[in-house]
């Protein structure tokens, strides 16, 4: 009691750390403002700068549209259409008039335009023309063979924006400082053929005017970078800056950039730089800034300065105050510690007076207060002692009889447990042979399945086996058909043949008559004499006429019986052929009644399979329901297992409460013995 508090757990000490807390705060809140203020500035930035950006290559977009308008309008001109579009070689006051239109023209445009600087017509078979001079034939071929004529060549493209034409600077005397960029335009004829180029270099005060418009602070740069390489830089420490020598510009022009909204952050030379880009032209060029990062968040580095000042100044005057104030509730802190100290120690007769208004004064109050309690109290605890103590008696005899049913209880849970674990075991093997019933519900609709996608195929052979029948049966009607047509054509030819063989009798009589008179003229003309030698040779060459046309007829009646013997012949195997197709054709007519009865009972097949697998489906319905209805259970009894468990926890706590409540009722009935012995040293009068 008589002891010193350490510095660390002084109240000084305390309050100078709760004092400090809301310090600490201010600084992290200062760290987090300084952060969100950082953030906003820079999204903002980036915003505007994005803005600003875009509204510059929009005026620039405008401006070279402008350019491409005048290319287009010189493309279409009926002038000098006309004049590129004539196959005139020699110079006639006709072709010379029309070269000074086309002069005037092309100079009135640069005259009335700001933006175009200069332009070019290039051709190979007239003289070419700019604002300021006339150009020699033969530069289109000439261009169109350098580098930047390939490049236009292999971009597949009526026009294209560049920022250099170094062929055409050399050959005209052209100053690249004069021009920012040049766009190059084929030129046609009016029967729509390449006759040359048209090239409009872009002013190059146009572009610097539109980069130095805009400011983007200290340090920043803003230029405009084309496909070529060409660069136009606006800003500090542009001298040996160059975005193409930069890994993000080589991205930028390459187009390889992630970035789809045009702005992220970069490195260069070891310090952080917004970079912010627009595409211009369709992607022809591009307009892009860089902003150093730190000028972007100045501002709200200043007000991290502001905010730590002030948290330090408040902090050195909360110090000061803090110290008088531990100052004094130190004092009125030790008068209570002696007055508390006296009466733990049995003089319950002080009091404490503080000349004090505040809340110590209240508490000194109260501490007096609680002695005097104190005193009235230990006054009547001496009285009641004694009757603690007879109701520690009670509580203990009750606590005996609690006890003992608790642990009837314990015995009966336990019971209770083994069952519901039993029926919990059941549940779980009803639901695995389930589960098996399920597998093999699935294994026969499988097979059904199986069966029915052969029963299709099945009756998809049928019904192109009955369509190759009736096939085969039309065939063997049309081989009857022509069956019976070669029996009547062998008939008709028998008819023809005995015609023949009636030719040849007729011929084999004229025969024998000519030959009766072959031999009369011979008589008659041996009778003649000499007159009737001539005669005599008429004759016998009727003679050997009539032997040669007896043979013939012999042949040819062998033929003919050769012929009708192979016309009967050919007309029983026709006959035979006839009834071979009637007996197949009447198979064919079989078959079919026996594919028609297939087919049918492949359909009751299929309609029973279909059968099978709506029981099937049914019972896998079924098997669901039952699954769920075993799982169910299977929870149930899981679920009442668990509260068994759990009853039997509670039980058991109950148990030990009340073998804990036997204890503390023994403890009570000490407690109220040493009670008594401790009052009695309270000094209460």
């Amino acid at each position: 009691m008589n002891g010193k508090v350490t510095r660390q757990n002084s109240i000084k000490t305390k309050l100078v750390l709760v004092f400090l807390l809301p310090v600490v705060l201010m600084i992290i809140l200062g760290i987090i403002s300084f952060n969100q203020s950082s953030t906003s500035m820079t999204e903002t930035y980036e915003k505007n700068a994005l803005m600003t950006l875009n509204m510059m290559g929009t005026y620039l977009d405008l401006g070279f549209q402008t350019v491409e308008g005048k290319g287009i309008q010189l493309n279409t001109n009926e002038i000098i259409k006309k004049y590129y579009s004539a196959d005139d070689t020699e110079k006639n006051h006709s072709s010379v008039e029309q070269y000074k239109n086309v002069q005037n023209m092309v100079s009135s445009v640069v005259l009335n335009d700001n933006i175009i600087s200069n332009i070019y017509i290039l051709t190979d078979s007239k003289a070419g023309v700019s604002a300021h001079s006339s150009l020699s034939p033969g530069l289109y071929t000439e261009y169109m063979n350098s580098e930047e004529g390939k490049m236009f060549v292999e971009s597949n493209q009526k026009y294209m924006w560049t920022g250099y034409h170094p062929h055409l600077d050399e050959v005209l005397k052209i100053d690249s400082a004069d021009y920012g960029a040049t766009l190059n335009y084929y030129l046609y004829n009016n029967n729509n053929k390449k006759v040359g180029l048209i090239v409009l270099d872009i002013n190059s005060s146009f572009i610097d005017e539109v980069l130095e418009k805009v400011d983007f602070g200290q340090q920043s740069i803003v230029g405009l970078v084309t496909q070529d390489g060409r660069e136009i830089l606006k800003g500090s420490n542009t001298e040996d800056f160059s975005i193409k020598e930069t890994e993000f510009g080589k991205q930028l022009i390459n187009g390889t950039l992630s970035e789809e909204n045009g702005v992220s952050y970069v490195t260069y030379n070891n310090q952080k730089y917004l970079f912010v880009h627009q595409p211009v032209s369709k992607g022809a060029m591009y307009l892009w800034t860089l902003i150093p990062e730190q000028m972007i968040i100045s501002q709200s580095s200043k007000m991290l300065k502001i905010t730590v000042s002030f948290v330090i100044m408040a902090s050195l005057i909360g110090m000061i105050v803090v110290g008088f104030m531990v100052r004094d509730i130190s004092k009125a802190i030790y008068q209570m510690n002696n007055v508390t100290s006296s009466a733990a120690e049995g003089n319950l007769r002080q009091e404490i007076k503080l000349k004090r208004k505040d809340e110590f004064y209240l508490l000194g109050k109260g501490i007096s207060y609680m002695i005097s309690s104190m005193r009235k109290l230990i006054g009547g605890m001496k009285e009641e002692s004694q009757e603690v103590a007879e109701a520690a008696a009670k509580v203990d005899a009750s606590t005996t009889k609690l006890h003992s049913a608790t642990m009837k209880i314990t015995e009966v849970v336990n019971n209770i447990s083994g069952i519901t674990q039993n029926q919990a075991d059941d549940a779980k093997s009803c639901l695995i042979k389930m589960s098996e019933l399920s597998e093999q519900i699935k294994v026969v609709s499988g097979k059904a399945e199986n069966i029915t996608e052969v029963t299709q195929r099945v009756q998809g052979d049928i019904e192109y086996g009955m369509t190759s029948m009736n096939v085969l049966s039309e065939n063997a009607n049309h081989t009857a058909i022509i069956s019976k047509e070669i029996i009547e054509h062998i008939q008709v030819l028998e008819e023809k043949t005995n015609l023949i063989h009636e030719i040849v009798s007729t011929i084999n009589q004229i025969a024998k008559q000519t030959t009766l008179l072959s031999l009369n003229a011979s008589i008659e003309a041996a009778r003649a004499g000499q007159a009737g030698t001539g005669f005599m040779i008429v004759a016998s060459e009727i003679g050997e006429l009539a032997k040669e046309s007896q043979t013939a007829a012999s042949k040819i009646q062998e033929i003919l019986n050769g012929i009708s013997q192979q016309t009967k012949d050919t007309v029983i195997s026709a006959k035979k052929s006839e009834e071979i197709v009637a007996i197949e054709h009447r198979s064919l007519d079989e078959a079919h009644k026996v594919f028609g009865s297939i087919k049918i009972e492949i359909n009751l097949l299929s309609k029973y399979l279909e059968e099978l697998m709506l029981s099937v489906g049914q019972m896998h319905s079924a098997k669901e329901d039952t699954l769920g209805a075993v799982q169910n259970i299977t929870e149930i009894a899981e679920h009442t297992v668990e509260n068994t468990e759990i009853l039997n926890i509670t039980n058991e706590r109950q148990r030990e409460v009340v073998e804990e409540l036997y204890l503390a009722v023994e403890k009570l009935r000490i407690t109220s013995d040493c009670l008594e012995e401790s009052v009695s040293v309270f000094k209460t009068v």
